[in-house]
């Protein structure tokens, strides 16, 4: 009878993949159709949703620093639109993952300041 070691595989804490990555941030890449990607530019849509599925229980290990969104599959060196997350809820009842995103800044206004009285 042959001796065959068994390997048990381990999964990779988060610090170890920050050191092999040599970033410190978490990224998800997600695609969206056009009219969810306007919504999100424009910061009506604060929350994203995806199944809960082994596909993507797979690539979210640990905690998501920021999501970047491309509206499909865009030609090469197109910015993707950044969001950061502000929590991410498990939702086994309903069997989804919720992302909820930080509401966007407005823009400083630029022009002349209303007149005082």
């Amino acid at each position: 009878m042959m001796n065959v070691k068994r390997w048990k595989l381990v999964e990779p804490t988060r610090e170890e993949i920050m050191e092999l990555r040599g970033d410190s941030k978490m990224i998800l890449v997600l695609r969206v159709t056009g009219y969810y990607y306007d919504q999100l530019a424009k910061g009506t849509k604060n929350v994203e949703y995806r199944a809960l599925t082994d596909y993507w229980l797979k690539r979210i290990k640990g905690p998501i620093d920021e999501i970047h969104f491309y509206r499909g599959y865009p030609k090469k060196g197109t910015k993707p639109l950044v969001r950061k997350v502000a929590d991410i809820i498990f939702d086994g009842e309903t069997k989804q993952i919720v992302f909820i995103l930080e509401p966007i800044q407005p823009p400083a206004r630029r022009g002349r300041s209303p007149s005082m009285p």
